[in-house]
């Protein structure tokens, strides 16, 4: 072999060991990469067992909080049989938020000063004590999801998951979150500016058909029939509610009556006899586990 054919099998050979070289360090990376992308799938899978873990023990809590809280607020058959069925006048309270929040209700609904009675203060201050933990429970979870920190659109995605879990609606949520969507990009938004936007939206949207009504939607008016009907999807609630707002009914010196419209629904009657013994106020069902439920109603 000549000198020359010797330099170019030593070129050649320095060659195909680079090309080799380089082979191998291609199949490193792939398998390096192979098993990072497999130790993030297992990673993504634990944090997604993880969070289903926490979502379930979340659930049992509020479950657990919320038979707690109806233990606390509705006074059991025993109790209720035994009490004096003297009817005692309202009293007027502290002049506290309870008071300064019902009175703002009624302004908003056009009376005037020399028009606001004591009945109506105190049934709309208890009716705000009711609703308290759930109130304090959503402002609590939106805290959480926004935070102090500037809004992002990852936080409105958030933030529209929680309005739809909270029954708030399809529509009025994908306008709340069209109206933030906008100001986000007009200007910086942190988290308690966008709780007190999303709060004065909501607000306008409730109080447009109280306002169209002409009418105090939520104050009972003594001395005529008051219907109040309760709809929406199941699990929300409406038959704790129904229970609570008869309780407060029947302590605030309404004549109430419970008519079970929901009859398809398992036990619903027997669920709703319970609430009218605790609450002391009569319910009327159609005795057929069949029969048609709105023929209650009419």
């Amino acid at each position: 072999m000549t000198n020359t054919e010797s330099d170019n099998s030593r070129e050649w050979a320095a060659q195909a060991y680079a090309l080799l070289k380089k082979r191998q360090e291609e199949q490193k990376q792939e398998l390096e990469k192979q098993k990072e992308q497999k130790q993030e799938l297992e990673k993504q899978k634990e944090q997604k067992q993880e969070l289903e873990k926490q979502k379930e023990q979340k659930q049992e809590l509020e479950k657990q909080k919320e038979q707690k809280q109806e233990s606390i607020d509705i006074p059991n058959k025993e109790n209720i049989a035994g009490k004096s069925k003297t009817i005692t006048e309202p009293e007027l309270g502290e002049f506290d938020d309870n008071f300064t929040w019902s009175a703002m209700v009624l302004a908003a609904q056009g009376k005037k000063i020399n028009q606001i009675s004591i009945d109506e203060i105190d049934w709309l201050t208890k009716l705000r004590r009711g609703l308290e933990e759930t109130r304090k429970g959503f402002v609590t979870e939106l805290l959480d999801k926004l935070g102090d920190d500037p809004l992002t659109p990852e936080s409105l995605d958030d933030l529209e998951t929680l309005l739809i879990r909270a029954d708030v609606g399809i529509d009025s949520t994908d306008k709340v979150i069209s109206s933030l969507r906008t100001k986000l990009n007009e200007e910086v938004v942190g988290g308690e500016a966008g709780i007190k936007f999303l709060k004065k939206e909501l607000k306008l949207i409730i109080d447009k058909p109280i306002k169209n009504s002409g009418s105090d939607l939520l104050v009972p008016q003594k001395g005529k029939l008051n219907v109040w009907l309760l709809v929406g999807v199941n699990g929300v609630g409406k038959t704790t509610t129904l229970g609570k707002l008869a309780y407060l009914s029947s302590k605030s010196n309404y004549k109430t009556l419970i008519a079970a419209a929901d009859t398809f629904r398992a036990a619903a009657v027997e669920q709703l006899k319970v609430w009218g013994d605790r609450s002391n106020v009569d319910v009327i069902s159609n005795q057929s586990k069949n029969a048609d439920p709105a023929a209650v109603v009419f």
